[in-house]
């Protein structure tokens, strides 16, 4: 067969009965029961009239039957379409009238099936479309991005060769399994080892008070968050005992789905005394690209290693930008639009991430870092400013919880900056600190207090909505 979904077979037979998904309810799931139940699922799905091919949407909470639902679209030749069940009912149903699906799931009661001997396991068809996965629409309408089962099992072994990930790995899993991150850093990579996925109630501000409780009692030892989630639990954690616990249990926590604010890493390293580890990634490569090594989190020099595979340019743009480009083998097939594929590789295969970076290729492995998109930047008086350094400085003032920089017109200056932030104490005192902290040039024209950012269901800041606000 050689491919990627070889691999994943590979790791269902090897670790039949071993533990695959523990749950907060008790349950355990072993590999052989996730496959035996995905493969009644399949089967059902079949016996309906559903033919290879067929998009498969499921608008669902997170539970041990997401994983089987995705596996049942693999191993019946179904093309999985998760929908984050938090999404607005317009955008959910825009998204659902891109890919018009032959069935909808909103509700499921399959049962677990119980493993008996191994199977004669049949070659998966990992070439042809397997998944289509939304983007977050945090710069614009979410397209629909289309990946095989080829690209998204060779992008989770990279991804979990870097991340040290085996058959000890036991992830605490509180991201939206029907988002790119929550499927594929926090699942699938974990799957491809050997590991185990530790499922905890999904991120929520009602529960996150309570958060620290089940993972201290599992045999979690790697987490997974998302910045927003880092800051409440840095606000949040007290409890002398749980300080102590968490840096003896967890070997690493990985943070990913947008840049962490250097106040961020402060606050979260002297809290817990680990480093949150930044994870670069776009959905369109195939899910995550890079990961900073925890000597690189402790220095907090912002700079990570890349997976084994994708190759990387620097190019120059007539602002004098540093602009990424990516060629990887785990790329998406296309943006799903009108029944066809789009691809929007450049002739040399290559796909423009949209984000400004350094990069140095180095003998121990390429690194990057990401200094801020391109759509982002702020040109003031034919100065491209970055929002990212100023926001990375302005959260190290006092008070300061969190920045978000934009560029709004100006008459004069062509644009102007403006810094919304949550905290501080007092636009005075922090306009000093920015002329003592920052380039003359890039000191905020003006400074907007707000009690909360407008943000996309994974904690993106939309800076889009956020203009808007601004100029309503």
């Amino acid at each position: 067969m050689n491919t990627y979904g070889e691999l994943l077979l590979r790791q269902f037979a090897e670790h039949w009965q071993d533990l695959a998904i523990s749950t907060v309810d008790g349950e355990s799931i072993r590999y052989g029961d996730l496959w035996c139940t995905a493969c009644a699922v399949a089967e059902s799905w079949q016996a309906e009239g559903l033919q290879p091919g067929d998009i498969i949407a499921f608008k669902l909470p997170n539970s041990y039957r997401i994983p089987c639902l995705y596996l049942a679209c693999a191993i019946g030749g179904f093309v999985a379409c998760p929908i984050v069940p938090t999404l607005s009912e317009k955008t959910a149903a825009e998204n659902l009238e891109t890919v018009k699906p032959k069935r909808v799931i909103t509700q499921v009661d399959f049962p677990l099936v119980t493993a008996g001997d191994k199977p004669a396991f049949h070659e998966l068809d990992s070439h042809q479309p397997f998944l289509i996965m939304f983007s977050s629409g945090s710069t614009g309408r979410s397209k629909a991005i289309c990946h095989s089962l080829d690209n998204v099992c060779g992008s989770a072994a990279a991804f979990s060769r870097l991340s040290g990930f085996d058959e000890t790995t036991r992830l605490y899993h509180v991201l939206p399994m029907t988002y790119m991150a929550g499927f594929l850093n926090s699942m699938l990579a974990v799957l491809v080892c050997g590991g185990r996925i530790i499922e905890g109630p999904q991120f929520s501000m009602e529960n996150v008070a309570d958060f620290w409780r089940y993972p201290l009692q599992s045999e979690a030892n790697v987490l997974s968050l998302i910045p927003p989630l880092a800051a409440t639990l840095c606000r949040l954690t007290r409890n002398p005992e749980t300080l102590a616990k968490v840096p003896e249990q967890f070997t690493q926590v990985q943070c990913t789905s947008q840049a962490i604010q250097a106040d961020l890493r402060a606050r979260f390293m002297k809290k817990f005394s680990l480093p949150l580890q930044d994870c670069y990634g776009m959905t369109e490569l195939g899910g995550p690209m890079s990961l900073q090594s925890r000597d690189d989190a402790t220095q907090q020099n912002e700079f990570s290693t890349m997976i084994e595979g994708p190759e990387v340019q620097i190019r120059s743009n007539e602002d004098g930008g540093s602009e990424l480009w990516i060629r990887s083998p785990f790329a998406m097939l296309g943006y799903l639009k009108d029944g066809e594929l789009e691809d929007i590789r450049d002739a040399g295969g290559f796909i423009d991430t949209g984000d400004l970076a350094d990069y140095r290729p180095e003998p121990d492995g390429e690194r990057i870092r990401i200094t801020g998109r391109v759509k982002d930047i702020i040109i003031r008086g034919g100065i491209n400013i970055s929002p990212g350094r100023i926001e990375s400085v302005m959260s190290q003032a006092p008070g300061v919880e969190e920045v978000a920089v934009v560029g709004l017109p100006h008459a004069y200056w062509g644009e102007q900056i403006i810094a919304c932030v949550v905290g501080g104490t007092g636009e005075s005192e922090l306009l000093n600190y920015c002329r003592e902290s920052l380039d003359g040039h890039e000191v905020p024209d003006r400074i907007e207090f707000m009690e909360a950012f407008p943000r996309s269901f994974i904690g993106k800041v939309l800076k889009n909505d956020l203009r808007d606000k601004l100029t309503a």
